[in-house]
């Protein structure tokens, strides 16, 4: 029987589950503590998902391009608090490894491309996302998108100290977007021109 895209997913979702459920009940790793600094790396995961499941273009747009860029530099300048914790490692890599893997899914199996003004329109939501994340950060004493402090990592992306590394990372943001934007603007040329040639036929 032929292997359908809904085949391929439903195996891909039963590997990751598998892998949760090994992280879940133990097999001897240690516990990792909560945090109350973390970049809201489930909300990027939700709206992946959603993107993967529903193709709607905003979040397919967000999931490339915050959450594919923002995976790949996470995952090259992990915490070094957590690197001696296999529970940590296991769920970090697994979770950012998903943001990187939906969009791309996106991008191959349904023909996705990100539009004009994607970049505009990704920026806008972060910075707006980041005003009820700041007053939650004020209300209980939180660091939730590292708003507030600068995450302990040894990244060439955080220059300065509060605030001027966040102006430093939607810098960075920027830069990483455009750079993500080139095969999208390759691939929505290359479909252009598929177009005219099959019109001509």
């Amino acid at each position: 029987p032929r292997i359908t895209a809904s085949d391929r997913l439903g195996f891909t979702l039963f590997l990751a589950l598998c892998l949760h459920a090994i992280v879940v009940l133990g097999v001897g790793f240690a516990p990792s503590k909560p945090s109350s600094a973390e970049p809201l790396p489930s909300l990027e995961i939700i709206i992946a998902t959603v993107g993967l499941i529903t193709r709607k273009r905003f979040c397919f747009e967000f999931a490339y391009l915050i959450g594919t860029t923002g995976a790949l530099q996470a995952m090259i300048t992990p915490a070094p608090a957590g690197l001696d914790n296999m529970t940590y490692l296991v769920t970090f890599f697994t979770h950012h490894a998903i943001l990187v893997l939906f969009p791309i899914w996106n991008i191959v199996v349904d023909g996705m491309v990100t539009t004009r003004g994607a970049i505009l329109r990704t920026m806008l939501f972060v910075n707006l996302m980041g005003i009820p994340v700041a007053t939650v950060n004020w209300l209980i004493g939180s660091n939730y998108m590292y708003l507030c402090t600068k995450p302990g990592v040894d990244s060439p992306f955080l220059i300065g100290d509060w605030p001027w590394y966040l102006l430093g990372l939607e810098v960075v943001a920027l830069l990483l977007m455009a750079v993500a934007s080139v095969p999208m603007i390759y691939l929505r040329r290359k479909g252009q021109a598929g177009q005219i040639l099959n019109s001509k036929n």
